[in-house]
């Protein structure tokens, strides 16, 4: 029978990422408000696959996030492991962090239709969230998506920079996902309107609706880092488009100027980067 790894907070754990390189998070502290979930601390720096950086080095590294998760979950499941422990640095600064979300689309106790956008809910870290209507300005940079997100939602923000979770958040928070990283994304409003009537999510705003001229239609989207680079419109008669940085305009058509996170993705809107390569190539 395996050894059951002590998890403690101070432990440091390592994730390889699609087998290019690793990253490391900390465990900082426990949620007692949010399910006993682990608040962990992840660190930037990409470190190739045979490296063994000393703890230190990790920690004083540049923070990329911090979020909630299940730790004993994803060792069990070989999505990272324990590699060390080290103090806790700025742990004073914990109780400034921010996390929010959205309330459901109906009122859970008359379960009246309500506007989710108009009642975040809002906390500091292991303390009770409080309704504060719509989310201001100032936090708009700062909130946490709140929740005890799955470990494969945490190896995915490491990957990428940002969940790629469907959530009204997004729809109010931009995605920022790291600036050396490629994404792919897929938009059509005929399938939005059925994720958003199935999941009650806003899945697409203005902006989307201003890059596609007719719901027939669909893009493909070549995301580094916050900037589209290709694009590739499918029209509603099979007719092809392709738009890049070297050229981005043709028949009335414009690479999307936008950034990433300026259209709240459904989860089902990313795509791999084979996917995407099939679109370009076709003629």
């Amino acid at each position: 029978m395996a050894k059951r790894t002590v998890t403690r907070i101070g432990d440091i754990f390592c994730a390889e990422i699609d087998n290019e390189y690793k990253c490391y998070f900390q465990y900082v502290g426990k949620d007692s408000f949010m399910l006993g979930g682990a608040l962990i601390r992840m660190f930037r720096k990409k470190y190739p696959i045979d490296a063994n950086p000393d703890m230190m080095e990790v920690i004083n590294g540049e923070i990329g996030f911090h979020s909630i998760t299940y730790i004993q979950v994803g060792t069990k499941l070989g999505a990272w492991y324990k590699v060390g422990k080290a103090p806790i640095l700025n742990q004073e600064h914990l109780k400034d962090l921010i996390f929010g979300n959205t309330s459901l689309p109906f009122d859970t106790d008359t379960y009246q239709p309500m506007n989710p956008f108009e009642h975040w809910r809002v906390r500091t870290f292991n303390t009770e969230f409080k309704d504060i209507g719509k989310l201001p300005d100032y936090l708009k940079d700062c909130i946490e998506n709140d929740g005890v997100h799955p470990y494969s939602s945490i190896i995915k923000r490491m990957r990428y920079g940002y969940f790629l979770e469907t959530s009204f958040f997004f729809a109010v928070v931009k995605r920022v996902p790291w600036p050396d990283v490629d994404s792919f994304t897929v938009l059509n409003l005929n399938k939005a309107a059925s994720y958003t009537n199935r999941c009650y999510y806003q899945v697409y705003g203005n902006t989307a609706e201003s890059v596609i001229k007719t719901e027939d239609e669909t893009h493909y989207f070549h995301f580094h880092g916050e900037k589209a680079i290709r694009e590739v419109v499918v029209k509603a008669d099979g007719s092809v488009i392709h738009l890049s940085v070297d050229c981005p305009r043709k028949d009335d058509y414009e690479l999307f100027s936008g950034v990433l996170g300026d259209i709240n993705w459904h989860a089902y809107d990313f795509l791999n980067c084979d996917t995407f390569e099939e679109q370009w190539e076709t003629s």
